[in-house]
Order: structure tokens, then sequence, then C-alpha cells
């Protein structure tokens, strides 16, 4: 799925330039990779014009990337998530790929329904998704209970490696969003 290619490397900058962060040579920390997710998620839209359009699509970096930096596009969530996982592998971050299954209206969708991030920081691991297109602006801590979260709060059902997320709803009550196993994808 990863391809991180001496050729990718020059899309460092860019990258950070489209997201309006100056993050080189700073040190991996929570308040960076808040600083990112948020600048992300307002400057890279998810949009999957191309699946609705049922163009060919890809999920590697080698696409994703250049896609978001070259191309001025934003993407779904294997595109974006992809891609940010990359760029914070690049920054120093410590980065898993983890599928979840999405809740609907007829119950949870299949394994490899959608493409997550977990970053390993500060001994914890740490929710980060700007694939889902209406999905929390800062890392979430993997821990069990509720979360302060913006723009609503979420709670972690944590089971062994598996964890259940779910947000807040209007009328106070827990909606589940998002399930997954936590094994990180190859």
């Amino acid at each position: 799925m990863i391809d991180t290619g001496i050729e990718l490397a020059q899309h460092v900058n860019p990258y950070l330039d489209r997201l309006g962060v100056d993050a080189v040579g700073q040190v991996p920390d929570r308040v960076l990779l808040t600083e990112l997710q948020r600048s992300h998620l307002v400057a890279v839209p998810f949009e999957n014009l191309d699946v609705y359009h049922r163009r060919p699509v890809r999920t590697d970096v080698s696409w994703s990337v250049p896609k978001i930096t070259r191309r001025g596009h934003g993407g779904w969530c294997f595109e974006l998530n992809g891609a940010f996982g990359w760029l914070l592998r690049q920054l120093g971050f410590r980065v898993d790929y983890v599928s979840c299954r999405v809740r609907g209206d007829d119950g949870w969708g299949p394994d490899l329904d959608h493409c997550a991030l977990l970053v390993h920081l500060d001994d914890m691991r740490w929710f980060v998704d700007v694939g889902f297109g209406d999905c929390c602006m800062v890392p979430i801590p993997l821990v069990p209970g509720e979360q302060r979260g913006i723009p609503r709060d979420v709670r972690c059902v944590i089971s062994g490696d598996e964890f259940t997320l779910a947000e807040r709803n209007l009328e106070g009550d827990w909606d589940e969003q998002l399930r997954s196993n936590g094994a990180p994808l190859t």
C-alpha cells in the first residue's frame, strides 16, 4: 500500500505548503500532529468524484501524494489518509494504517470499508482521520471513555487492540461510527 520512494521526497515541502504548516525541523509531538490534522481537514477536501464516476482509483501514495500536491485535488479515505500517513512518517511520526468498518443505517459495513491512522505518540495510540468527511479535527487518544473532540465529543470503547468510536449527536446520544480491529494494514 505504501511506496516511500525517493521520488516522493520532493513532495514534503509542497504538501506542507498546501497545508500552510511550517513543520520541517519540528519535533513530532501532539501539538504538531494536531496542527497538521486541522490544517489538512481545512485545506484538502474529502471528495470521491473518481469513485462516483467509476474512474480507476489507486491506493498507493505514489498516486495520492501527487494528486494532493501537484494536481491540487482532495480525495477519499484511502487517498487522504494514505498520503497524510506518508507525510507524518516523513516528519518522524510512527504511524499505522488501519482498516475500519463504517456504521450505516443498515449496520456495519465490510472490512476495508475505510482507512484511518493510528499514530503512536507519548506511549499512546492516537486515532487520526483526515479522510472521513465528517470526522474529528483533532487526534483522539484511544483510551476507554469520553474524549473531547472537535466539532463534537467522541466515546471510545476498547477491547484489546479493537476499538469502536461513537460521536455525540445533536440530541446528546451516542452514535457508533467506526470500528477497527486495530491491526496495521501492510
